[in-house]
């Protein structure tokens, strides 16, 4: 839920944008590391560097995001800057999702 509240409720600022990005796919690099097969042979490079392309994908892919937005985040508020928050963290969270679960499974 922090995570969340995080993506959705503060200002889309890159360091913001960075900072929850990060935070999220450690968690979820994390969760995926605690639920993997056990009998597979993983090696820590194999995890680190999942985790390393789910955090700069989805780091990239936010920035992108926020970019292509910026004329509209500056001007929104209320409900309208919640909604482009939402957009710009979904698209992170969903690529960097896929790419965490697909490389480290």
């Amino acid at each position: 839920m922090p995570i969340a509240f995080g993506m959705l409720f503060m200002p889309s600022t890159a360091a913001n944008v960075i900072f929850f990005q990060w935070l999220n796919q450690t968690y979820n690099a994390c969760l995926n590391y605690a639920n993997r097969n056990a009998s597979s042979n993983y090696t820590m490079t194999d995890i680190g560097k999942s985790y390393g392309i789910a955090t700069t994908s989805a780091i990239t892919v936010g920035l992108g995001v926020r970019k292509l937005l910026e004329k509209q985040t500056a001007k929104a508020k209320g409900n309208k800057l919640v909604y482009l928050n939402a957009v710009c963290g979904f698209f992170s969270v969903s690529t960097a999702g896929f790419l965490n679960a697909y490389f480290m499974r």
